[in-house]
This record gives structure tokens, C-alpha cells and sequence, in this order.
């Protein structure tokens, strides 16, 4: 095997990866009003207008980016895949921006710290995984 040959758990892995993160965006281009209206589940204050279009764009750019990371790392496409690797987590956090802060609602701490650790070893293994040629 050469270095240009992936083996097939480096295969396997993008291939995981590709498919967790392409169901991820499909959940998350499905579920926006309990982004857009979280004063409903939640005991904040609407969001104000410029926190729903920061929302807005991080929903479009993470349906987009999503898509296209989850098919580079599935179809091994090497363009803008270490690109998309780092737009994707800066789209999701515009995303989640109308959720209420840690101090609005101390009972979400704990979820908030697991979605965050979750995110982070997410985008951690999509750079691993994109760092060497496919």
C-alpha cells in the first residue's frame, strides 16, 4: 500500500462520518421552529431580529455546507472538503445562536456542555479525517 492508497478503515471511517453528518443536517433542516420560537419551550425572551437572521443564515449555510461535507467525505471529492470541514461548526453555532444562554436558563447547562462536546468532537474528527488525501 502507498500513501496515496487510503485503507479501508480510513474508508469506512469518512464513510460514517459522511452519513452521520448528512443525517445530521437533514434533523436539523427539519427542526428550525424550536429555533425560531424558542421563547415557546423555553422561559426567554424573543430573539431579536438580527439574532433571527443570523439564524436564518446559519440554517441555509448549515444545510448547504452540511450537505456538501457529508458528500465529499461519502464520494471522496477533495474540493473545499478542508473548507467546508471548519464553515460547517461556524454555520451550526449561527444555527443555535436564538437558543437561550447557560445564565437564562440554568436547567439547560448540562445539555448545552453535551451538544457542545458532541459539536466539538464532531468537527474534531471531520478535520482528522480530511486532513489526509482520501
Amino acid at each position: 500500500m502507498t500513501d496515496r492508497e487510503p485503507d479501508d478503515r480510513s474508508q469506512l471511517t469518512h464513510y460514517l462520518l459522511g452519513f452521520g453528518i448528512l443525517a445530521l443536517t437533514v434533523v436539523f433542516s427539519n427542526v428550525p421552529q424550536l429555533l425560531q420560537h424558542p421563547e415557546r419551550l423555553f422561559d426567554v425572551a424573543r430573539p431579536t431580529s438580527a439574532i433571527l437572521r443570523l439564524q436564518a443564515l446559519g440554517f441555509v449555510l448549515q444545510m448547504a455546507v452540511g450537505t456538501w461535507l457529508a458528500l465529499a467525505l461519502i464520494l471522496e471529492l477533495r474540493r473545499a472538503r478542508r473548507v467546508a470541514v471548519f464553515l460547517w461548526p461556524c454555520a451550526l453555532a449561527l444555527y443555535f445562536a436564538p437558543l437561550p444562554k447557560v445564565r437564562d436558563d440554568l436547567a439547560l447547562a448540562p445539555a448545552l456542555f453535551v451538544g457542545a462536546a458532541l459539536l466539538a468532537l464532531l468537527a474534531w474528527t471531520a478535520d482528522r479525517a480530511t486532513r489526509h488525501p482520501a
